[in-house]
């Protein structure tokens, strides 16, 4: 079986978390980032999750999972540690039309969640189709040395040059190719050295050394 590659939009949608344990935290950490709304059902928590719930960024119901908690949820994890609890979700789940992800059980996923890199609204997913976790988070482990702050900066940058370069350049190939050689101009290592102002200077400069080198001669 594959899983197909896909990002989600959670904001404002309704998640069920079914565990309260360290995978559930995790979980429900990246869910509230997303703006889901998020509520956990387990006896017990970790103190993270108390803290979400005192704050009231999730709602929290001290108790075992109940027949009819998964009614209106866009979406449902179950991350305990019974497999019994894992079939009655699944089952009431996809009766109640939400997309499921089961923990460590990919026969009881509608999809499976990657290992991620994340800087800034830069996101890498990794996936081994489930086949191995571990490889996933040591593939992680591996591109984030690689993947450093300095590229959510430089998409920060890019996103508000981007509008300019639409209007200035209506060709989507040729936009592309200047994105290309912004991204390769040098303007990575200043944004890691700190050199912001730097960094919009260099990519000021070669926008206009772009648009200048496609203006037709006369």
């Amino acid at each position: 079986m594959m899983f197909y590659p896909a990002f989600l939009n959670l904001n404002g949608k309704r998640v069920v978390v079914i565990g309260g344990g360290r995978i559930a935290e995790h979980k429900v950490q990246l869910l509230v980032d997303c703006g889901a709304q998020v509520t956990v059902i387990s006896p017990t928590v970790t103190p993270h999750l108390e803290s979400l719930a005192v704050s009231s960024t999730i709602a929290l119901q001290r108790r075992c999972y109940e027949g009819g908690d998964c009614a209106g949820a866009f979406l449902v994890i179950s991350a305990t540690d019974d497999p019994g609890v894992h079939e009655i979700v699944w089952e009431e789940a996809k009766r109640s039309g939400a997309i499921v992800n089961t923990v460590d059980e990919p026969d009881l996923c509608d999809f499976i969640a990657p290992a991620i890199i994340q800087q800034g609204d830069v996101t890498v997913a990794i996936s081994t189709n489930a086949k191995s976790p571990g490889l996933a988070a040591y593939l992680r482990q591996r591109l984030s040395g690689l993947i450093g702050p300095e590229y959510g900066e430089l998409l920060d940058l890019l996103a508000g040059i981007r509008p300019e370069i639409r209007q200035r350049i209506s060709d989507v190939e040729r936009r592309k190719e200047l994105h290309y050689r912004i991204i390769e101009s040098g303007v990575l290592p200043l944004l890691s050295s700190g050199d912001r102002e730097g960094a919009e200077r260099l990519i000021r400069q070669v926008i206009e050394e772009y648009v200048q080198q496609e203006q037709p001669t006369r």
